[in-house]
């Protein structure tokens, strides 16, 4: 489901700017966790959890888009790399909450959590300033001479179409690559819990520590990386 929103929130961060739509996004996230812990069936519960992953979309892309066109084009290679860690964060911090929390209280304290952190990073983004490289781009389009006539919206989409016209390889290579990531990355990690209880015959508490470990693992590798990188230079 996230697809949609990533197509329609990039072409308003595009058109107004990288600061307002995540907040909104963000804070729209987090009232579907909210939700989420009031359901009380399961059809309930699917249609919240496919609102959240339509929401969830466009949370990727201003964030991403935020951080690295603020850097230099040399470093943005190893950022990305680095903010990718952030799935592995939230799964840690969503694994540790469900070994201490949940089983003195519900499940549902799991998504009350989750609606807890996305709200307070609405917040803390309301207070954090535009991309100075938008707000660049932004100054330049507006002082580019443009026939009165014009509109505004016709001109945006013309650049998204020069943009495609000149780059649908790269996109389509890129929508191939994050496409096989995602089904690599859900397709073990989702299910991989359940794969220990099941197949394994793990407890739910040594599954959830085994999956903190391995999370642990793999931010402390991306960690090593980067030491090692900043030893090289």
């Amino acid at each position: 489901m996230t697809p949609l929103l990533q197509v329609i929130f990039g072409l308003v961060s595009d058109r107004f700017g990288r600061k307002w739509p995540l907040v909104i996004n963000l804070f729209l996230v987090a009232v579907l966790s909210l939700g989420t812990g009031f359901v009380q069936t399961f059809q309930q519960f699917l249609a919240l959890r496919s609102l959240f992953g339509i929401g969830m979309g466009g949370i990727w892309g201003l964030a991403s888009a935020t951080a690295l066109e603020n850097l230099p084009v040399e470093a943005r290679g190893l950022a990305s790399g680095i903010m990718q860690q952030g799935y592995a964060v939230g799964y840690l911090i969503a694994a540790v909450v469900n070994l201490y929390l949940v089983p003195h209280t519900s499940w549902r304290s799991l998504f009350f959590t989750g609606a807890g952190i996305s709200a307070f990073a609405g917040v803390l983004r309301a207070f954090l300033p535009e991309s100075e490289v938008f707000l660049r781009a932004h100054q330049e389009r507006q002082n580019a001479t443009e026939k009165p006539t014009q509109s505004k919206t016709r001109i945006f989409f013309h650049e998204v179409g020069q943009m495609l016209k000149n780059h649908w390889l790269l996109c389509i290579y890129a929508v191939l690559l994050m496409s096989g990531f995602n089904f690599l990355s859900h397709g073990s990690q989702d299910l991989y819990p359940t794969y220990l209880q099941e197949s394994k015959e793990f407890t739910k508490f040594d599954s959830t520590v085994a999956t903190i470990i391995g999370n642990c693992g793999a931010i402390s590798y991306v960690v090593l990386l980067l030491l090692d990188l900043l030893a090289v230079f």
